[in-house]
């Protein structure tokens, strides 16, 4: 009886943690999900409501990105990853939607400028940290246990001030600055 409610629990919690995907990120989609934490992870993720996961183009040189008011991550098509590197950006991208209240907090702040382009850039660069620093870690348990290839592995710094260098040397940070333009001037704003 016990193995008959176990494969039940697991069949009904598996459909509403695991996103809808195009059939060329499946694979790397289904890295993420055998792995525990990270199909952790998707189950909380997905409690906040279904997300997608698909490749397009967009103008910039991240390898993705979340979309919270779509609920979706985007891999960008404009530049070859490997397998790893998709597997860890999908991961990552988990991460950041896990955290898109506390992204969205910060929109608002700045819609209503009450949060100045510094803090908000800080703030932003400092949650992104978070989630980066946590990727990185169960990366590394991933990988040493098997479940991701090697090049998946990501170095992030636990120290911020050095991530935060790293992020405004590669113009991160200032991409963050104009989001705080936009929407410091925008009168209906949503992430």
């Amino acid at each position: 009886m016990k193995k008959y409610l176990l494969i039940l629990f697991l069949l009904f919690s598996s459909l509403f943690a695991y996103p809808r995907c195009s059939t060329d990120l499946a694979s790397a989609l289904h890295a993420v999900y055998h792995f525990p934490e990270g199909r952790e992870l998707l189950a909380q993720t997905e409690a906040e409501g279904p997300i997608q996961i698909y490749r397009a183009p967009f103008n910039s040189n991240s390898h993705a990105m979340w979309i919270g008011i779509n609920r979706a991550i985007v891999i960008n098509a404009n530049s070859f990853r490997s397998f790893g590197e998709i597997v860890r950006s999908i991961l990552f991208e988990l991460h950041n939607a896990k955290t898109n209240s506390e992204f969205a907090y910060l929109d608002r702040l700045a819609h209503n400028r009450r949060i100045s382009k510094s803090d908000y850039v800080k703030a932003v660069e400092r949650l992104e940290h978070k989630n980066a620093y946590n990727t990185s870690r169960l990366i590394d348990r991933a990988i040493s246990f098997g479940y991701f290839p090697s090049d998946a592995f990501w170095p992030i710094p636990s120290d911020f001030q050095a991530h935060y260098q790293v992020q405004k040397q590669a113009g991160h940070s200032r991409k963050i600055a104009d989001t705080y333009d936009s929407l410091s001037h925008c009168t209906i704003c949503t992430r």
